[in-house]
């Protein structure tokens, strides 16, 4: 049948009458198959529905392309242009698609830029912004996750302000910070949490300046690093502040044996807190106790101290010499004795440096403050740091078992610019770009940490790490010492005892002589204690 030619014709004009049906019913895409065979296409009936098809296929192409469309658009743009060639409709419809393609595709970019841009808001704890980078971005998948993500930090502030609230109304001011903690620094800003953190930090400065009053500053700190965690560096807790070191100063010449330079801070803490009773009574109790030590030190037996101590000390140093006992005096780093080697320290220096043969040497400090900056800033730190002149100085303060750091410029610390922070494990301290340090506390139990110059250069080459001391160094092979060292398996630990270092742990001699537990160590003089080598160096 296909062999013949009047049978060809007769199924060609069956195709024809098919697809002049399928047209008049509207439907096209039918229409279409059955012209789209050479045979029919000849035709000259076929050609006449041809062009009806090719202009109703454009008609709804561009109708398609109205209502956003655009694949079913290009789909018919194609069976016209493949039935009727490239005619000017079909050409102006392919271009129209092409065009609306190039802008789908950029609003497709801008709206993956908002939504990137709406997620690094959200990150930061600005939600209002966020949400208002997303509400163009209705119809994006992630747009959609992330505003849900809003609505579930919107509920969690939504409770944390609740239960604040019910913390302050009992007046559970520590509850009500640890709260605040939770949420982000950014979220602290916004306006459900902003108000609240306004009246906590009225009423911790409120609560600090009451427990000194009752003369209670140990509870009063305790107020003060909980608060300081929250709004560091709040001006309005300056003053709190000021007065909690001045305390901690004034018990730390006190239980040195040093009333008369207590005298003074606690002078200027009674002009501070004029109805503290218990400063009234400390400044007569100290006062007496400086006059009596004035009589003491006048007597024979501080004539024999005095004699006692020109044998030990240089002939330059100044009138405190006679307070130089080992019990009652603690030497600050900047005022180290002249040691002679290799005799043993008559007062442990401040600043010295510890070597130990396969680890390396480290910077021993151990004043409760210590100064960190360019080794040619004028005020001259007692971390000199390769770095420039004009960089920042910053002091790290040990306050009972908490440390911070602080600065007069912006420093760095975990790359957010701050003047005043609570360290903790792990902290990146940046003092410039090119001057960098890691803050850590290996072990828990110790108040002891340590400072790696991760990025910064000591002068002396041979020094990359400082130890900030407080009451004793463990040397071990365990992550918990301050000291790494992989060959010794028992914990060492390098202690003070009457202001003078001592090794415990193990047996240990230098120079020949075996080392008691209570020997001080010697400096200058290689030190042995097992598979450990060490030698204490002046700095």
């Amino acid at each position: 049948m296909a062999d013949d030619p009047r049978g060809a014709a007769a199924v060609s004009i069956l195709r024809i009458k098919q697809a002049q049906i399928a047209l008049s019913d509207g439907r096209l895409d039918e229409a279409c198959d059955l012209l789209a065979d050479t045979g029919t296409a000849t035709h000259r009936q076929a050609q006449k529905l041809i062009a009806d098809l090719v202009r109703r296929l454009t008609e709804r192409g561009n109708e398609h392309l109205k209502a956003s469309r655009t694949s079913q658009a290009l789909a018919d743009c194609d069976r016209a242009q493949k039935l009727g060639g490239n005619q000017n409709d079909v050409a102006q419809l392919r271009q129209a698609i092409c065009d609306r393609l190039g802008s789908q595709q950029q609003v497709g970019t801008l709206k993956n830029a908002q939504v990137r841009q709406a997620r690094q808001f959200l990150e930061n704890g600005q939600l209002s912004i966020g949400e208002q980078l997303l509400a163009s971005c209705d119809s994006d998948p992630q747009a959609q996750l992330l505003k849900q993500h809003v609505d579930g930090k919107r509920l969690a502030l939504s409770d944390i302000r609740e239960k604040t609230l019910q913390a302050l109304q009992r007046d559970d001011l520590v509850a009500a910070i640890d709260l605040v903690l939770q949420s982000e620094p950014a979220q602290r800003l916004n306006g459900q949490l902003a108000d609240l953190l306004c009246n906590i930090r009225q009423r911790a400065g409120t609560t600090i300046r009451r427990r000194l009053q009752e003369g209670r500053p140990d509870l009063a700190a305790q107020v003060q690093r909980r608060i300081g965690a929250l709004v560091d560096g709040s001006l309005e807790l300056q003053d709190t502040e000021r007065m909690l070191a001045m305390c901690e100063q004034a018990s730390k010449w006190l239980h040195q044996g040093r009333p008369r330079q207590a005298l003074p801070i606690l002078e200027q803490l009674r002009t501070m807190l004029p109805g503290a009773k218990w400063i009234n009574e400390t400044i007569k109790i100290t006062r007496e106790a400086a006059e009596r030590l004035d009589h003491l030190l006048g007597s024979p037996l501080g004539l024999l101290q005095a004699r006692s101590s020109t044998a030990t000390r240089p002939a330059h140093d100044d009138a405190d010499s006679l307070l130089s006992a080992p019990q009652l005096h603690e030497i600050h780093p900047m005022n180290s004795p002249t040691i002679d080697p290799p005799q043993v320290a008559a007062v442990l220096p401040g600043r010295f440096v510890l070597q130990i043969d396969g680890v390396g040497s480290y910077l021993v400090l151990r004043g409760r403050r210590v100064s960190i900056g360019p080794v040619s800033h004028a005020q001259q730190p007692d971390i000199g740091l390769i770095a420039d002149a004009t960089g920042a100085v910053a002091l790290i303060e040990r306050a009972e078992e908490d440390y911070f750091i602080e600065s007069h410029q912006p420093i760095q610390v975990n790359d957010r610019q701050v003047t005043r922070k609570l360290l903790v494990e792990g902290d990146r301290i940046g003092l410039s770009p090119r001057c960098r340090l890691k803050f850590s506390r290996p072990n828990p139990a110790s108040a002891t940490a340590r400072l790696d110059f991760s990025s910064a250069k000591s002068p002396n080459p041979d020094i990359r790490q400082a130890i900030l001391m407080d009451k004793e160094i463990l040397i071990g092979s365990t992550a918990a010492a301050h000291v790494a060292h992989a060959q010794c398996t028992n914990k060492i630990m390098l202690t003070l005892r009457n202001n003078r270092l001592v090794l415990r742990g193990a047996t240990a001699t230098a120079g020949g002589n075996a080392l008691g537990p209570d020997s001080p160590l010697p400096f200058n003089q290689t030190i042995s204690c097992g598979p450990l080598r060490l030698v204490l160096k002046e700095f």
